[in-house]
């Protein structure tokens, strides 16, 4: 039976297809040339004025047009921020959320304006908001085509559009995690990158994070002299305090001692009382094990089943770290109710306590995600475990969480030129699981190689930071085409081929927890694929249809060089002289030696001397790493 509308609804709707159909397209640019202005208040804040310049830089890339800023209205223009005409226009930045934003058309005109923060200023949580630049990157990106694949020149595509025309536009967005950090090497190129892509280079959004490892911060080693009853008990002995070091690697209090607790609390409320505009201040315990073994530390430790936990043997300290937590906060919380206190969950206390006693409201823990650092989340005992590892983590903390991730990435302590796949359906596990259930911080450490296989990887991750339930497969199909043309399809299948059989390998190898590119890894999944993954590439390389397309593949191709070569110095290549990616020792040092400073392989900052031994072996490798 056809549903019949109200008569109300129906003058409603017919009303407003009237009202849309007397609006509009804008004609921004012809054939080169334009009449519009990009108009901001001469006393916008900094992040207003930069998103003008960029604005007015990317349009006369893709148009051709050279469009004016100005600080006065015109007949035709785009205004950003917070002005009389933005208000006038019905956008009103003062009652948004933190950076949020609104793009809207009224005649010729448009309208983009955000809730910023004033130069100087900061949000109630300590970070700030750049609701205007948000909006400009959306424009960019939606109505001009402007992508930025990767770090660098080679990375930003915009295409050609000497006529742009603008439809009907009433859009509302902003993001769906409040603090986005994404670590990444090569700062220089990389910063502007993330800043494209709203992820914070410096500029901490919305919340100011602070969770770091931080028994050794507010003048502590100092502090401990003459108290060494509040050091860790570790084989029937106190440790000393003239063994620290400055990032206490392994160094742990006695938590349950009720001075240390004075002490630490107090030596963070004098840090406290120095910077009083800081909102939220660390007070996570050092890496590492040597945690104290006394008889009221130990009787807080519970026994734990997780399967992840089993890196860390069959007990969970949580219990004693949140205790600790708990303790600290209670006695800042008398003074500065306030601050917020940030800490890590993590390795030997990942798992949550069945200990019912409630978390302090002042605490804002960041959930680290060992043990499912280096892909191990394609094991699927793993894979199930974590969500249900957010949830019980959410009873707890009902949302004042953040995570932080390793997941997929892999640590090149020794470059090795072996490239990993995205992790799509770790991407697609993760990301909405913590949206879903309101989680507000994301840090994430990407891939170190930023330009030349750790892009696609790079890209997919940032867009997850601003909108968790983006579709990862048509965001990777994108960017495949526009980082490579037509030879995309080709590197869509290498990288296909690299999930596959990395999937395989953590699958066949549960109890391997090393996050390195280690050995055995690389020969039980590159050796094997290195003919595929070569002939592929060269079907790509040849289908280059531009500069841009050509230099960002090549950049891939350096990483195979760099393989190659280790590959063979290993003694695992029956004939290594025929790939192309083959160099003589004279020909590899001068590669190294133009690569050095490059981000497209993992070489900064070393001398080129030590590419040139054995950088992988047949033998064992180092077991990962275990926090005890």
């Amino acid at each position: 039976m056809p549903r019949i509308l109200p008569f109300a609804l129906v003058v409603l709707l017919i009303s407003s297809v009237v009202s849309r159909g007397a609006e509009e397209d804008i004609l921004l640019t012809k054939d080169g040339h334009s009449t519009c202005v990009i108009y901001d208040d001469a006393h916008a804040p900094a992040s207003v004025q930069e998103a003008a310049k960029e604005l007015q830089r990317v349009l006369k890339i893709a148009t051709g047009a050279p469009l004016p800023i100005v600080h006065a209205p015109g007949e035709a223009m785009i205004a950003l921020g917070d002005t009389p005409e933005t208000r006038q226009a019905g956008i009103e930045s003062a009652r948004m959320a933190d950076e949020h934003f609104e793009i809207k058309t009224q005649g010729k005109q448009v309208f983009i304006a955000g809730r910023d923060t004033k130069d100087g200023e900061v949000t109630q949580e300590g970070g700030v908001t750049d609701g205007t630049y948000n909006g400009v990157m959306e424009f960019l990106e939606r109505y001009v085509g402007a992508r930025w694949l990767m770090p660098g020149g080679w990375g930003e595509d915009v295409p050609a559009r000497p006529t742009l025309t603008l439809p009907v536009i009433a859009i509302q967005d902003g993001p769906d995690f409040a603090s986005r950090s994404m670590t990444i090497s090569f700062g220089g190129v990389s910063g502007p990158w993330r800043r494209h892509l709203r992820v914070a280079p410096n500029r901490q959004p919305i919340i100011r994070t602070e969770f770091n490892h931080a028994w050794d911060k507010y003048d502590m080693p100092a502090r401990l002299k003459g108290h060494p009853e509040y050091m860790a008990l570790v084989h029937g002995e106190r440790t000393k305090i003239e063994d620290w070091h400055p990032e206490m690697q392994g160094m742990k209090f006695c938590t349950t001692n009720e001075g240390l607790i004075e002490l630490y609390a107090n030596a963070l409320m004098e840090e406290m009382a120095k910077k009083p505009a800081q909102q939220m201040w660390s007070i996570a315990p050092s890496d590492g094990g040597g945690w104290c073994e006394c008889e009221k530390c130990t009787a807080l430790d519970e026994p734990c089943d997780w399967p992840g936990n089993r890196m860390y043997g069959k007990t969970s300290k949580t219990r004693r770290v949140v205790t600790f937590y708990n303790a600290v906060a209670r006695r800042v919380k008398a003074r500065y109710p306030d601050k917020v206190l940030g800490g890590y969950l993590y390795a030997a206390y990942t798992y949550p306590s069945v200990d019912a006693t409630p978390i302090e409201s002042n605490l804002f823990l960041m959930l680290a995600s060992r043990p499912y650092y280096g892909f191990t989340l394609y094991q699927d005992e793993l894979a199930k475990e974590a969500p249900r590892l957010i949830d019980a983590w959410d009873g707890k903390m009902k949302g004042r969480m953040g995570w932080v991730d390793y997941s997929t990435y892999v640590g090149l302590k020794t470059p090795v030129g072996a490239p990993y796949p995205p992790g799509k359906a770790i991407l697609k596990l993760l990301f909405p699981a913590l949206h879903q259930r309101g989680w507000q911080a994301m840090y994430w450490s990407s891939s170190f190689n930023v330009q030349g296989w750790g892009s696609l990887h790079n890209y997919l991750t940032a867009k997850l930071l601003w909108h968790a339930d983006a579709d990862v497969d048509a965001l990777a199909a994108e960017w495949l085409e526009r980082a490579y043309g037509p030879g995309g399809v080709q590197m869509g299948q290498v990288y296909d081929l690299l999930e596959q059989k990395l999937a395989a390998y953590k699958q066949a190898n549960p109890k391997e927890y090393q996050y390195r590119a280690i050995p055995e890894q690389v020969k039980a999944i590159h050796l094997p694929l290195f003919p595929q993954m070569e002939v592929l590439y060269r079907e790509a390389l040849a289908k280059a249809q531009t500069d841009a397309q050509r230099r960002r593949l090549e950049m891939f191709g350096d990483n195979l060089v760099l393989l190659n070569w280790n590959m063979r110095q290993a003694g695992w290549l029956e004939k290594p002289e025929t790939s192309a990616f083959y160099r003589s020792d004279a020909d590899f040092k001068t590669f190294v030696e133009q690569h050095s400073a490059s981000p497209s392989i993992s070489t900064t900052n070393a001398k080129p001397e030590i590419y040139l031994k054995p950088q992988l072996g047949t033998g064992p490798s180092a077991p990962a790493a275990v926090d005890k």
